[in-house]
């Protein structure tokens, strides 16, 4: 099979390019970040172009397209909404389009953004009510997608960690690990709460639910819904640090421009079709550390 994998750079897309690799053709794209992977096609692409998207679609002829890419800033984002908008709208707009003509599948990931947090808990067909500019933006593609009548995924995701490339920024997890290693203060907050996702169980269901010919959105989350001091915990826990370091503090403390709401994304759903048990966070760090001994 031949698979287009856009935002190849990114945590979420290089997982995906070296997954996928073992037994597809697979291209992989970026757009400032170059990376060199053997065991595939890297190509550069600026996806907020129309004409140099449609021109690499026609090019490559995929059959599936798996778009990764965004500008995840939230704060950013709220600042800068014309740039929110090129690097998030626009750019699913292009691979639509592109997609459209040639008649390809497409696989968009998603985020918890796309809801406001005033329920106890979100299931895929609750209606969206972003509050955050990030998240306008990615309900805005979802919608594009779900209209586009191409075969299509929506995946949705929420705080993805793994292991990552030198040229990657953080995530809660390698940030944390870092911190302790460095013997730097280590702070979380308390009123963050998410359903982090472990990219790597992230690959093995994308893959599950193309193999198996799935459309539909997705909630692609872990069980777990964790605050983010809790959760620097059980990593420093499982790699064998001090949890009893770590201080608790509020996010105001970080003096960011926008509140992160509480989303409990419900994944019964993918799990029930897949027959796929996503790990839980002291699953997925245990893996981590297993994966960071063998390597």
């Amino acid at each position: 099979m031949k698979i287009l994998i856009i935002g190849g750079s990114g945590r979420v897309g290089f997982n995906l390019t070296k997954y996928f690799s073992k037994n597809h053709e697979v291209f992989s794209t970026y757009f400032s970040k170059k990376f060199v992977y053997e065991k595939c096609h890297v190509k550069q692409l600026d996806a907020t172009n129309n004409e140099e998207t449609q021109k690499l679609f026609n090019e490559i002829k995929p059959e599936i397209v798996i778009h990764t890419a965004a500008l995840a800033n939230v704060d950013l984002c709220e600042k800068e909404h014309e740039l929110a908008e090129l690097h998030n709208v626009k750019t699913t707009e292009n691979i639509v389009d592109a997609c459209k003509k040639i008649n390809c599948k497409l696989v968009f990931f998603s985020t918890s953004y796309v809801f406001d947090g005033m329920k106890q808990s979100y299931k895929e067909d609750d209606l969206t009510s972003p509050v955050t500019f990030y998240g306008k933006t990615k309900e805005t593609s979802e919608k594009l997608v779900l209209k586009s009548e191409l075969s299509w995924l929506i995946l949705r995701i929420d705080q993805p960690y793994d292991w990552i490339e030198g040229w990657q920024n953080d995530n809660s997890v390698t940030r944390v690990i870092k911190k302790f290693q460095k013997k730097e203060l280590v702070e979380d907050v308390v009123d963050w709460y998410n359903n982090p996702t472990f990219i790597h169980d992230l690959c093995v269901i994308t893959s599950i639910l193309l193999e198996e010919k799935k459309t539909g959105i997705y909630h692609a989350v872990g069980p777990d819904f964790i605050n983010r001091f809790e959760w620097a915990k059980i990593t420093a826990e499982i790699f064998g640090f001090e949890p009893e370091e770590i201080i608790p503090i509020s996010s105001d403390k970080l003096n960011i421009s926008v509140k992160r709401a509480k989303v409990k994304l419900l994944n019964e759903k993918i799990v029930q079709e897949t027959g796929y048990k996503l790990k839980n966070v002291r699953e997925g760090i245990s893996e981590m550390l297993e994966k960071n001994y063998s390597s």
